[in-house]
C-alpha cells in the first residue's frame, strides 16, 4: 500500500514540474533527431542541405504536433499555435543546432546521452497527457472518449503526424510507416 500512495504521489508532483525550458529543449532536440535520421534513412543524400525548408517544416510540424491535432479535434484555429513565437523559435534553434553543428548529431544519439534524453520526454510526454486530458475536460467536461482521444493526441502525436511529415518532405515510402516498424523511442540502438 505504501508503495501505491509513493508512485500515486510521484505522479501528482512530476505534473506540477515546470516543463519550460528544459524539457522542451529535450522534446525539441529528439524530434529533429528522429527527423534528421527518418530522412536521412528515406533519402540518399543529407536532405537537410539539399532541402532545409522541407526539414525544418517536418521538425516544426512533429514538435507542436499535439498542439496541432489537439486544434483540430477541438476546432480552434491552427493559429492558435502561433501565440507563443519563443517555442517556435527554440525549435528552430534545435533544428539547426541538431542538423548544421557538426558532432551534435552524432553526440546526441549515443546510447548513454539518448537514454537521459527518452527519460526526460517521457518525463514530458507524461505532462502532455495530463494537460490534454485537463484541457478536454474544461471544454467537454462528461465526455470521456474525448478525454481520452485528446490524451492520447497530446501524449503520442508525433508518431500519428510522422507521415504528414515525411509527406511534407517529399519521401514517404509505405513500409516505413512508424504504426509498421518500431522506432527511436522504442529501440534507441537503432
Amino acid at each position: 500500500m505504501v508503495a501505491k500512495m509513493d508512485f500515486y504521489a510521484i505522479c501528482m508532483a512530476s505534473t506540477k514540474l515546470k516543463m519550460s525550458p528544459v524539457f522542451e529543449i529535450v522534446h525539441y532536440a529528439l524530434m529533429a533527431v528522429n527527423i534528421k535520421r527518418d530522412l536521412h534513412n528515406l533519402s540518399p543524400f543529407p536532405y537537410e542541405r539539399k532541402h532545409p525548408l522541407a526539414s525544418w517544416l517536418a521538425t516544426i510540424m512533429i514538435c507542436f504536433s499535439g498542439g496541432i491535432l489537439s486544434c483540430l479535434l477541438f476546432g480552434k484555429p491552427l493559429a492558435v499555435l502561433l501565440v507563443n513565437p519563443e517555442k517556435i523559435a527554440l525549435a528552430s534553434l534545435l533544428w539547426y543546432i541538431v542538423n548544421y553543428v557538426p558532432g551534435v548529431f552524432s553526440l546526441l544519439t549515443t546510447r548513454p546521452v539518448l537514454s537521459i534524453i527518452l527519460a526526460l520526454k517521457e518525463v514530458h510526454r507524461l505532462y502532455n497527457v495530463h494537460n490534454g486530458v485537463k484541457e478536454a475536460q474544461s471544454l467537454h467536461p462528461y465526455q470521456p472518449l474525448i478525454l481520452f482521444t485528446n490524451g492520447f493526441l497530446k501524449g503520442a502525436a508525433g508518431e500519428v503526424l510522422m507521415f504528414f511529415a515525411q509527406l511534407s518532405a517529399g519521401y514517404v515510402k509505405p513500409n516505413t510507416h512508424h504504426f509498421l516498424a518500431p522506432n527511436v523511442f522504442l529501440f534507441p540502438s537503432r
